[in-house]
C-alpha cells in the first residue's frame, strides 16, 4: 500500500514538472515564432528600400545574411537580463492557466503524504522510497527475510558492501521532495 501511495505521488509530481516544461517550451516556441517574423520583416524592409542592390543572388544573399543576423540578435537578447522580467511573466501568465491542475495534483499529494498508511507508516522515514521498498520487498520475496528488521538489515549489507550510500538513494526521496515542495510539516 505504501509503494503503491508513493509511486501515485512520484507520477503526480513528474505530472507537474511536465507541465512545467511544456509550458518553457511554449514560451520559448513563441519567442522564435516571434523572432522570425522580425527576422522576416527587417530583411524585406532592407530589400524593399534599395539598400540591397545589384544582382538578384547578391540581393538574395544580403536578405538571408540580415535575416540570420537579425535573428541571432534577438535570440541574444531575448537571453539578456534585459528581457528577463518579460520571459518571468509570459512563464508566470501561462503557468497561471495551469494553476487549477497544478494545484489539483499539490492536494492529491498533500493527502497522500498525510494519509494514514504513510505518516504512520512502521517502515522508517530513510527507507520510504521507492528504489528502496522495491528492493525490500524483493527481499521477502524471494524469502530472504520473513521481518521487516530482517529486510532492513539485509540491505544495509548490501548497501555496505556496494558504493552507493543511504544518503544517495534518499536524494530519490520523493517523501522528502514533496514535503518539501509543498511546505508541510510531515
Amino acid at each position: 500500500m505504501v509503494l503503491s501511495e508513493l509511486q501515485q505521488i512520484e507520477l503526480k509530481s513528474i505530472e507537474r514538472r511536465e507541465i512545467s516544461e511544456q509550458i518553457k517550451k511554449r514560451v520559448q516556441f513563441n519567442f522564435e515564432i516571434v523572432a522570425g517574423v522580425i527576422s522576416f520583416f527587417v530583411a524585406w524592409g532592407f530589400l524593399l528600400t534599395g539598400i540591397i542592390k545589384n544582382s538578384t543572388l547578391s540581393s538574395l544573399m544580403g536578405v538571408v545574411s540580415i535575416f540570420v543576423l537579425t535573428y541571432i540578435t534577438c535570440v541574444l537578447l531575448w537571453h539578456t537580463p534585459l528581457f528577463a522580467r518579460f520571459r518571468r511573466a509570459n512563464f508566470e501568465r501561462r503557468l497561471n492557466n495551469s494553476q487549477e491542475k497544478i494545484d489539483e495534483i499539490n492536494r492529491d499529494n498533500t493527502n497522500l503524504l498525510l494519509s494514514k498508511d504513510i505518516k504512520e507508516s512502521y517502515i522508517p522515514r530513510q527507507y520510504l522510497s521507492i528504489q528502496v521498498l522495491t528492493i525490500l520487498l524483493r527481499y521477502f520475496e524471494n524469502n530472504q527475510a520473513s521481518f521487516l528488521n530482517e529486510a532492513i538489515g539485509l540491505f544495509e549489507d548490501d548497501l555496505a558492501h556496494t558504493e552507493m550510500e543511504l544518503k544517495d538513494i534518499s536524494k530519490e526521496n520523493v517523501i522528502d521532495r514533496e514535503v518539501l515542495y509543498l511546505g508541510i510539516e510531515f
